[in-house]
């Protein structure tokens, strides 16, 4: 079975080169691709700083379809999915998120071929996200989180004196975020603003290497509203293959 697998990977390999799609020096009109990302969220919750930036972050994955209009200039339509997060010293969240948009791409130098391999980028979209927030309110055991001063947590409030237990979170984010005196929608239109860097390999697939701003027109992401619109950074990577002119 392992054989045939091979056998037909690399019959397949073959027949799209043989194809000839492309000629190397030629500009592919179409490519599609996979995305992975890394992404930290700057809410009400908590402003982003170097000791929380990782513990913050989580993995979206994505698809990207992208089609050259000329030498400079692409539109590209993405569409991803994953996490985001955020925790302070006593408020944490985490929801799920699908996002769509549509960008425009512009390329500093002609976009690449075989012998211009490398181009940096920056791209500029409108699209909308769908977000499902939670919190971690209760440990393993279903007991409530009491934040002290002194930095722990315990199972009772700082201002019980009877004895007490310490916990330590499980980072199961179970209960709902909601609001009880607003109901707010959980889409938002989004902005996404990227810079990066494109790597051409022989016109058969690229490879980017991008940071992207994306701001919300919202500001109910962690469930909390201070009056400014929620956001996030992305840093990631796509592979891309060219498959049509």
């Amino acid at each position: 079975m392992r054989l045939l697998f091979y056998i037909n990977l690399t019959f397949i390999l073959v027949n799209y080169q043989s194809q000839e799609l492309l000629s190397f020096d030629e500009i592919s009109k179409n490519t599609f691709g996979i995305s992975v990302t890394n992404n930290s969220v700057n809410s009400d919750l908590g402003t982003l700083n170097k000791e929380n930036i990782f513990s913050a972050s989580r993995p979206i994955y994505g698809f990207k379809y992208e089609r050259v209009l000329n030498n400079h200039i692409s539109f590209l339509y993405n569409v991803s999915w994953g996490k985001l997060s955020s925790n302070s010293s006593n408020e944490n969240f985490e929801s799920s998120i699908i996002q769509s948009s549509i960008e425009n791409v512009f390329y500093f130098k002609n976009i690449p071929t075989r012998n211009d391999k490398l181009s940096p980028y920056f791209s500029l979209g409108i699209g909308g996200l769908r977000f499902n927030s939670y919190t971690d309110k209760l440990d393993k055991n279903g007991f409530y989180y009491n934040y002290w001063d002194d930095g722990s947590i315990r199972d009772i409030s700082q201002e019980d004196t009877i004895s007490n237990i310490y916990l330590s979170r499980d980072y199961e984010y179970e209960t709902k975020l909601k609001n009880d005196s607003i109901n707010y929608s959980n889409y938002s239109l989004i902005i996404p603003a990227s810079a990066g860097i494109v790597w051409n390999c022989n016109n058969l697939f690229n490879v980017k290497l991008f940071l992207t701003f994306n701001q919300l027109l919202s500001d109910w992401l962690d469930n909390i509203s201070e009056g400014k619109n929620d956001h996030y950074f992305t840093l990631g990577f796509s592979i891309n293959l060219f498959f049509s002119k």
